[in-house]
């Protein structure tokens, strides 16, 4: 397949109103797409709709070479089941075991044994190396191990295509470092395709092959890391630089304001 994701002339919003519009780009096989821009961009907005949890306003999103708008709820289901989603906060559920989460889309999606089952659990959680949790309780999990394990689960079935929504928040650098790494590996060794949303400049630094930023409703840069470094967008400039982009603090970094006397939050 020369696509797993399409998106053309894609507009997504809430009820009537578009919050992104005008959106083409296209995720091949082996990729490692960072989706970016500033908080409330549209980011999650814009992955919501690349996997069909939020229906186009306009334009056509083709995942796994199938036209979303037009699948019903069974169709959906079917291409679900070959993407993997880690969601920003991990979505574990604290009434199951971590090897019971993980489990999950096997249990929804596949009639494999369950012994063959209980295999792929395993070597999933190895593969994060998490192994050892196997009768954890998601809360007994630091934030860096919960979102190992929502990886694993979103990794069980194999995906032809990862998704991962925010997938550093909350985590401190160092176990935000190891995750980038994480997903590095999963695309060098597996050679899966990813597209992560993230806001964080650590992690594209490290990871993206390819940066689309959202900015103002639409995509205003789709290209490399260090083309969007020699971009002559504003946008973007600021984006990289963490400018203000407000009259207070116009044209100075955070560390400016901080080194300047101002507040870093305001």
């Amino acid at each position: 397949m020369d696509a797993l994701l399409q998106m053309e002339d894609v507009a997504l919003g809430y009820g009537e109103k578009p919050v992104l519009a005008d959106v083409n780009f296209t995720i091949r096989p082996g990729q490692l797409v960072v989706i970016t821009g500033t908080s409330g961009c549209g980011k999650s907005t814009l992955l919501k709709g690349a996997v069909g949890l939020l229906k186009p306003l306009a334009g056509t999103v083709r995942l796994l070479g199938r036209d979303l708008s037009i699948l019903d709820e069974t169709g959906l289901m079917e291409v679900r089941s070959r993407v993997g989603l880690l969601f920003q906060g991990g979505a574990l559920l604290n009434s199951m075991t971590v090897a019971e989460n993980v489990a999950l889309p096997l249990q929804l999606h596949s009639k494999l044994p369950a012994g063959a089952k209980k295999k792929l659990v395993q070597m999933k959680l190895a593969m994060v190396g998490l192994e050892h949790t196997w009768s954890m309780s998601p809360s007994e999990l630091s934030g860096g191990m919960r979102k190992r394990v929502a990886l694993a689960r979103a990794m069980i079935l194999d995906p032809d295509i990862l998704f991962c929504d925010e997938p550093s928040a909350g985590l401190d650098p160092v176990t935000a470092a190891a995750l980038d790494r994480l997903l590095l590996d999963l695309r060098n060794d597996l050679n899966v395709t990813l597209m992560v949303v993230t806001h964080e400049l650590p992690s594209i630094e490290t990871i993206a092959d390819r940066m689309i930023m959202v900015a103002d409703g639409n995509v205003v840069f789709d290209g490399t890391l260090d083309e969007a470094r020699h971009s002559t967008l504003t946008s973007v400039q600021s984006f990289l630089q963490r400018k203000a982009a407000r009259s207070d603090g116009a044209g100075m970094s955070v560390l400016e304001r901080f080194d300047a006397g101002g507040e870093v939050g305001s």
